[in-house]
């Protein structure tokens, strides 16, 4: 019995068989630098279409996607009363990209009003006075950081230039910032 060669099978082992014949040398790209222009853009793009999320000051980092600011009170000792809210620079400059220092400076703090979602425009020491009877606490009250096109901490809140980002572009754009 003599078998019938088919030639369109033939000619795809051929194929098959030349293939893996040959030597190949493939170059393959890390994809770094399409990512880093990604992570740049989802920065630009906000800025271009800024946002204010709603509500401004939550009781949670992860009540919506943006990155958020716990915020420090000064609370009256004798009744647990809040007599105000505040951000400190030292706590921002660690956020920061490298080479590019927060809207606040490290030594100072910036009261904040919650109600209005706004910092005050002056800046003060770190922190900020207080009488005898008060105490400076982590409160639980998160508020928007803004961050311009370059990815520059610029304000927080509903004050200063740039637009509320979510996080993971954020995390992203920031992770891969020059150390």
């Amino acid at each position: 019995m003599t078998q019938q060669l088919d030639p369109k099978g033939s000619a795809r082992r051929k194929l098959v068989r030349g293939t893996f014949a040959a030597p190949a040398l493939l170059a393959l790209h890390s994809g770094g630098a399409l990512a880093a222009s990604s992570n740049l853009r989802c920065i630009s793009v906000r800025n271009a279409n800024p946002v204010s999320p709603v509500p401004a000051v939550t009781s949670s980092p992860t009540a919506d996607t943006y990155l958020r600011y716990q915020l420090w009170s000064i609370q009256n000792n004798g009744n647990s009363t809040i007599a105000g809210y505040f951000v400190r620079g030292a706590d921002l400059a660690p956020l920061a990209r490298a080479g590019q220092a927060p809207y606040l400076p490290s030594s100072q703090a910036q009261l904040f009003d919650v109600s209005t979602n706004t910092g005050s425009a002056t800046f003060t020491t770190d922190p900020p006075s207080m009488t005898g009877n008060q105490s400076v606490v982590r409160s639980e009250k998160f508020a928007v950081l803004r961050i311009d096109a370059n990815g520059r901490i610029v304000g927080i809140g509903s004050g200063g230039t740039g637009s509320a980002v979510s996080g993971s572009c954020w995390t992203s754009f920031a992770a891969g910032a020059p150390a």
